[in-house]
């Protein structure tokens, strides 16, 4: 028999059960934020014995809320110094790019960052208050409480935000439910993101052979000399980055200063991983320090390639726009000489052979660095006829984009999936659909 419903008084939640009850998640969950570690003080939390994970917003997966405990940064279960999360609680980021996106449920005790907030249940099921905040209708209404330059919703805004709530044995009821349907969706996006990384691998795969090898037929080869590399066309060289360069330098390496939001300042942070930059969402600065930097060389020019060489190692890009922009110390700004295609370059940057020596060469253990000098001598399988650069370049973009549109479609799949999850959780957490 279908329930009874009535007006919850709340837009976002709209009807739920009669014998359903609305209240503020402060009546249900304790939150508060946890603890920032400096950059440079990473290095002291590495030692995992004895020790609770410490979790940041990029070890939280947006989508499937899988948490990476084993991320390489812990925290002492002695040192009182920082907040706990404990098992059964939830974490979600509250600030920033990911804020109301990134959330999970934990399976036990970390240490977190201070963009995240946990909620720690006491009055309500503890899966039923994290698959209550999954909802799609909750976190349209916490995107509409977003504010501040960075983004974010405060602690204290988020505490009266409001939660419907059943008795505890039907919370239990659909937690359990939940669980299971959204088990068998969760499993659906693993295989369809882990075909995805199969077909990342064969793009870099496709890319490695074509500027390794050549994509001439029944050529002469010989020994590159080096192992990891093989045979290399006969008339192509192996020789370092900065020899085919007129420039290999980072960005800025001072704060950057947004008292005034007049110019654009690029890092990692805002490339994903096909190259493109978010101009709208990269931090602004003054006029005054856009053009020190500009005279100091953190400008790039059209052309120019972009490499990551903090964090995030090895993103590549173009730059092709009018914008202008400055960058962080966060990126590389490589400069091919005349007889270099930069297309070509930014293909040999993506191939294994350089995402290996990268990945060698990566210094630190919480911020991983490459070192622009390290990058400058990289080893560059090359060939000097401009031609054939242009050649391997068009056969690239064409089969690269083909495997790009399949792992599109792939990823629409994925986009398609997640909506549908967070749209079945609302149908049941507010009681407009009926656990059987």
């Amino acid at each position: 028999m279908t329930k009874a419903m009535k007006d919850s008084g709340i837009e976002w939640i709209g009807e739920i059960p009669e014998d359903w009850s609305i209240s503020r998640i402060k009546n249900v969950a304790s939150l508060y934020t946890g603890n920032s570690i400096k950059d440079e003080h990473k290095d002291m939390y590495t030692d995992k014995i004895e020790a609770k994970p410490y979790i940041a917003t990029k070890d939280i997966e947006a989508g499937s809320c899988v948490i990476n405990y084993d991320n390489g940064l812990y925290v002492k279960h002695d040192d009182e110094s920082f907040k706990i999360a404990t098992k059964g609680s939830s974490l979600m980021c509250i600030e920033g790019g990911s804020a109301g996106r990134k959330k999970a449920f934990l399976e036990e005790d970390v240490a977190f960052v201070n963009k995240l907030c946990c909620l720690s249940p006491f009055n309500v099921n503890e899966k039923f208050l994290f698959q209550f905040i999954c909802s799609k209708n909750f976190e349209d209404e916490f995107t509409r409480h977003i504010s501040g330059l960075i983004g974010g919703v405060s602690v204290s805004a988020l505490k009266n935000f409001n939660i419907a709530l059943p008795s505890m044995p039907e919370q239990q009821k659909i937690a359990d439910f939940l669980d299971e349907k959204c088990g068998h969706i969760d499993s659906v996006l693993e295989k369809t993101k882990a075909s995805i990384e199969e077909y990342k691998q064969l793009k870099q795969s496709v890319i490695t052979q074509a500027v390794t090898k050549g994509i001439r037929p029944n050529r002469p080869m010989k020994d590159s000399g080096i192992e990891w590399i093989g045979e290399i066309p006969e008339d192509w060289e192996i020789c370092k980055l900065k020899y085919l360069t007129s420039l290999v330098t980072d960005g800025s390496h001072i704060a950057p200063d947004t008292s005034e939001l007049k110019r654009k300042f690029v890092s990692v942070a805002d490339m994903n991983e096909y190259g493109d930059i978010d101009f709208d969402s990269c931090l602004k600065i003054t006029e005054e320090q856009y053009q020190y930097l500009k005279r100091t060389g953190c400008k790039p020019k059209c052309n120019d390639i972009l490499i990551s060489k903090d964090g995030t190692i090895g993103k590549t890009t173009i730059v092709k726009t009018q914008e202008s922009f400055v960058v962080a110390s966060s990126l590389v700004i490589i400069r091919p000489k005349n007889n270099l295609n930069s297309e070509y370059l930014r293909y040999i940057l993506m191939s294994e052979n350089t995402q290996r020596q990268l990945n060698l060469l990566v210094a630190g253990t919480a911020l991983k660095r490459v070192s622009v000098n390290k990058n400058a001598n990289l080893l560059i399988v090359n060939t000097l006829n401009m031609n054939e650069q242009q050649e391997i370049v068009t056969y690239l973009d064409d089969r690269c984009s083909e495997i790009d549109k399949l792992i599109a479609k792939k990823e629409q799949l994925i986009e398609e999936l997640e909506i549908y999850k967070k749209s079945l959780i609302y149908e049941y957490v507010t009681g407009k659909k009926e656990v059987c």
